[in-house]
């Protein structure tokens, strides 16, 4: 959960997925490997919902929460199932994500695949530019990235802050005296 909020990526680009592979094999692909990782911490990972046509880049210095979750670099999937050493499956995350949610007290509505939206209404509410935000999603269109941010309150307070503190600037044509 902390690479998909952090990074702004999506379960299936973190865990990967188990199913056919073409010309009825069955394997496990799309997930995060260390193979996306290089030595300098920087991570670029082709993102599934484009087919890998975009490319998720981070670095991952600049990521504390992620460098205290990674394990010890090793080989192949960076996210692994404890129970089986193996990638995880995506029932058996969604029923773990959603044990690990009701203990935590999170509301039964929030689930896992909210991280995207999270980490992009997050990205907003902390002043992010919108092109910015657009690229940590790895959206092409910025109306898309728009429908993930959902920091309204937040987001209009600030703008109110804002255009409130430039009446009182005489220079920006405010009178200075409210």
């Amino acid at each position: 959960m902390t690479l998909q909020f952090e990074l702004g990526l999506r379960q299936k680009d973190v865990i990967g997925e188990w199913g056919e592979r073409g010309a009825g094999a069955e394997g496990w692909s799309w997930g995060l490997t260390w193979g996306h990782i290089d030595q300098s911490m920087v991570l670029r990972k082709p993102t599934s919902k484009s087919n890998g046509a975009e490319v998720a880049e981070h670095d991952l210095r600049r990521c504390p929460d992620v460098l205290a979750e990674l394990p010890e670099r090793g080989i192949g999937p960076v996210v692994l199932d404890e129970r089986t050493g193996r990638p995880w499956t995506a029932s058996h995350f969604s029923r773990t994500f959603r044990k690990i949610a009701t203990a935590a007290g999170w509301p039964r509505d929030v689930w896992n695949m909210d991280a995207k939206a999270g980490a992009l209404s997050e990205a907003f509410e902390a002043g992010a530019k919108p092109e910015d935000a657009m690229k940590l999603a790895t959206h092409t269109q910025l109306k898309t990235t728009m429908g993930y941010n959902r920091g309204a309150l937040e987001q209009t307070s600030r703008v109110a802050e804002l255009r409130a503190a430039r009446r009182e600037r005489p220079d920006k044509g405010g009178t200075g005296s409210r």
